[in-house]
């Protein structure tokens, strides 16, 4: 308890706890009580404002170092599209010739090729979009990382929808199926660099 001058009629010596001024009936105790809310309420804005933007800073540092995880790309090569599938394919060509099979060596020997063809366009593309803009290719990478942890926690590429008529029932386009869409209709194929196709529309992104 302490005792104010009242704001009313500045009479001296009011305690700040009684109900009203004894000389003009002016209520202190509401009048302070409100002023104290007022501090209060005002302390708590203060309080949160100071948190939102802890949160904005700790979610920018996080956004940024994220972003910085993410190199620029190495400069394309064929030659090592073609070593790196030919690891996968190798089997496969070693028993067609074992079999004697000059169809099945030819078949998969072309296969390969054009596997390694359909990565080697893929990472041309992404070399060229880091050359042009490598900022925009940091968040890109990011978000395709971001949505590969989501897809792995859930299991499935079920969480995704399609943008354009929000469907589920969306699934990725494999190497295989890339590189085969090509080897039916060419360079022509819709399915170059793009990683989910839905089966609801047919959108491929």
């Amino acid at each position: 308890m302490a005792l104010i001058k009242c704001p009313e009629c500045g009479r001296e010596n009011v305690s700040d706890s009684a109900e009203m001024c004894p000389s003009c009936g002016y209520g202190i105790k509401a009048s302070f009580a409100a002023i104290e809310q007022q501090r209060i309420l005002a302390q708590r804005q203060i309080e949160e404002e100071k948190r939102r933007k802890e949160e904005q800073i700790r979610r920018e540092k996080e956004e940024q170092a994220e972003l910085n995880e993410i190199k620029m790309p190495g400069k394309p090569s064929i030659v090592k599209s073609l070593l790196l599938f030919g690891i996968a394919f190798a089997p496969f060509v070693l028993l067609a010739f074992l079999v004697k099979s000059s169809i099945g060596i030819w078949f998969f020997l072309i296969f390969w090729f054009i596997i390694a063809a359909s990565s080697y366009r893929d990472d041309v593309k992404k070399y060229n979009k880091a050359q042009q803009d490598f900022k925009a290719y940091q968040v890109e990478e990011v978000r395709r990382k971001k949505l590969a942890i989501e897809m792995s926690a859930i299991g499935g590429t079920n969480a995704l929808k399609c943008p354009i008529c929000n469907s589920t029932s969306v699934k990725r386009i494999s190497t295989l199926s890339r590189a085969a869409s090509i080897a039916a209709v060419g360079l022509a194929s819709a399915e170059i660099g793009k990683q989910y196709k839905c089966s609801g529309c047919g959108h491929m992104w």
